[in-house]
């Protein structure tokens, strides 16, 4: 995205050791380089794609999902889309409707 490609050879090592080794200091520096240019880009796209508001709103929510995971809350991702359910086919409105619907039957 940036035009820069860094190697991710330590990326696996072992960083709980006492002391980091030459390779994954220099690991370390070089994997934060670019990340204001980066950060950039991003920026710039979600601007051009109108999302930076919504991008703000996740942002915002982030803590809050921390805070959720750290009280013990279900391990089920509450942003996955079921397969079944209110927002499949319609919505909520939709929901309503079958209940109005089977309540006049």
């Amino acid at each position: 995205m940036v035009g820069v490609d860094i190697s991710k050879q330590q990326q696996m090592s072992d960083w709980g050791a006492e002391k980091l080794t030459d390779a994954q200091l220099d690991y370390a520096a070089s994997d934060v380089l670019y990340l204001h240019a980066l950060r950039d880009k991003l920026e710039q796209r979600l601007a051009r794609e109108g999302r930076t508001d919504l991008a703000q709103a996740c942002f915002r929510f982030l803590p809050t999902r921390a805070q959720l995971d750290l009280e013990g809350w279900p391990e089920t991702d509450i942003f996955a889309r079921a397969s079944q359910g209110p927002h499949r086919n319609g919505g909520p409105a939709r929901v309503e409707q079958e209940r109005a619907n089977r309540a006049l039957a």
